[in-house]
């Protein structure tokens, strides 16, 4: 995820709604769907999946956005150690899902290992 350094007098809501668009436009590739997750350092996590529409957009349930974003809002106020992640059900050769992940203090990228101990089985590499 590119990363950009956000002012420290920024709302935690502020920087929630740009983690979660930022995560959701580094990966978006006309997937038929998507998966953001939080996981908190506590080791709880919650995931909102998204459908891609005929009309080329993804579309999310907007309550589960509101909670993925309440979710991540706590978390940058006060949880450093929270992940997010993106799963897609395909590769951008269209044969496997794929997985991303972040830490959201600082949007450095988990390593492999590390992001595939937070994906779906079906998801060989991160």
């Amino acid at each position: 995820m590119t990363t950009t350094t956000a002012p420290d007098s920024a709302a935690p809501e502020s920087v929630a709604a740009a983690l979660f668009v930022g995560a959701f436009n580094t990966v978006y590739e006309g997937d038929p769907y998507m998966t953001i997750a939080v996981h908190l350092g506590t080791g709880s996590s919650l995931a909102v999946t998204g459908r891609l529409g005929d009309d080329y957009h993804m579309h999310f349930d907007p309550a589960e956005v509101c909670a993925a974003l309440d979710w991540l809002t706590r978390a940058v106020a006060t949880d450093p150690h929270a992940i997010i992640t993106v799963t897609t059900d395909r590769s951008s050769e269209g044969d496997t899902p794929q997985g991303w992940a972040w830490f959201i203090d600082n949007g450095d990228p988990l390593s492999a290992s590390e992001a595939a101990s937070l994906s779906p089985p079906a998801i060989p590499n991160c």
